[in-house]
């Protein structure tokens, strides 16, 4: 977290004019950081150009992919970098916990499945760098996919419900057309049934007719 950007940027101006190789790769790093926290991803792209370590390289590369909503990219940055440099022990935890928050990212959009590669990654950033600043960052980031887990399950069930409601309304509305058939055959029915009986009666009545005329 940069927290407050303006202290930042005046503390990032300071080290990148340090003669250390250290503080100057400091200084570089908060400020990429917080171009991009800004939203100025070409100033950030620029600054890139300064930083020596091929793994920052590596790194910034898939932060500013990252940025740039190309996540898929930044991942494969990042999976690059760790391949690469395994045993560079200040890239790789950053490079690490990076991975899990660009997983949270496309978890966003497709919980399978980058939900469980960011709760797995983001746990074993926890474990490995245990008593560290990044292990802090990695149990932060665990109660954030938390929540996004807790949000999509919320979604998920939301969507059920309504595919429910749907359903249960088109069949509603089959059983009344069904209804209003059936009922109207059966009052045709009913009609027909009446009329029969009033023609059984009406020549009932012409028989009776006929028989007292031939009497008579």
């Amino acid at each position: 977290e940069l927290g407050d950007y303006e202290n930042a940027r005046k503390a990032a101006d300071i080290l990148i004019k340090s003669t250390d190789p250290e503080v100057l790769s400091t200084g570089q790093s908060v400020s990429i950081l917080i171009a991009l926290k800004e939203d100025r991803i070409e100033e950030a792209e620029g600054l890139l150009e300064q930083i020596e370590s091929p793994a920052g390289v590596l790194y910034f590369s898939a932060y500013i992919k990252r940025a740039k909503g190309e996540l898929v990219e930044a991942i494969q940055l990042v999976t690059e970098l760790i391949s690469t440099h395994g045993n560079d022990l200040v890239w790789m935890p950053r490079a690490e916990l990076l991975s899990a928050l660009i997983y949270q990212d496309l978890a966003e959009e497709q919980p399978e499945p980058y939900l469980d590669s960011a709760k797995q990654t983001a746990r074993q950033v926890r474990n490995i760098y245990a008593g560290t600043y990044t292990a802090a960052l990695a149990q932060r980031m665990e109660a954030s996919i938390a929540e996004l887990q807790k949000k999509i399950e919320a979604e998920a069930a939301a969507r059920a419900e309504a595919e429910r409601k749907a359903q249960a309304e088109v069949r509603a509305r089959a059983e009344a057309r069904a209804k209003s058939v059936f009922g109207d055959e059966e009052d045709a029915a009913e009609d027909g049934d009446a009329a029969a009986v009033q023609d059984e009666n009406a020549d009932t009545q012409s028989e009776d007719t006929e028989q007292d005329d031939t009497a008579q």
